[in-house]
């Protein structure tokens, strides 16, 4: 019994899946440390404005990004999960509508749209779907 990953492996990345007022947005699932049910952020005076607060994660203190504000969005929508993300020595929790679903994506499947962002600009095409796969690096890149 073989333990090398096979190249259809390879060529497969789970992502997780989650709403915001303007749609479906993802992120990689090697950047998430774990979904949590939302818990108002203790306010802070921040210097960035999608800095929310900050929430006490088994010990740990960390800050809450409101990601719509970051996104150009209205945020009058209620929130239903943090996604506690990590990028590098960076970790933040990320506000989202809800978590919808976990899917295993081929990277055939995805897009890079130069006319977009660098925080937006790959698209993952599921079925009729699109949903736009968001780079954790850069979205923390400024915390």
């Amino acid at each position: 019994m073989s333990t090398t990953a096979s190249s259809t492996d390879l060529d497969r990345e789970q992502i997780v899946v989650f709403s915001l007022p303007a749609g479906e947005y993802a992120l990689r699932m090697r950047d998430v440390k774990e979904i949590i049910p939302y818990t108002p952020p203790r306010a802070i005076n921040a210097n960035q404005a999608m800095v929310q607060g900050v929430i006490s994660l088994r010990g740990q203190i960390i800050p809450v990004c409101e990601l719509a504000t970051q996104l150009g969005m209205a945020t009058d929508r209620p929130h239903g999960n943090i996604i506690v993300v990590e990028s590098g020595d960076v970790i933040a929790g990320i506000l989202v509508e809800r978590v919808e679903e976990v899917l295993t994506i081929s990277t055939g499947d995805l897009a890079v749209v130069d006319a977009a962002a660098e925080l937006t600009n790959t698209i993952a095409k599921v079925q009729d779907r699109l949903i736009v796969l968001l780079d954790a690096a850069n979205l923390l890149a400024n915390l």
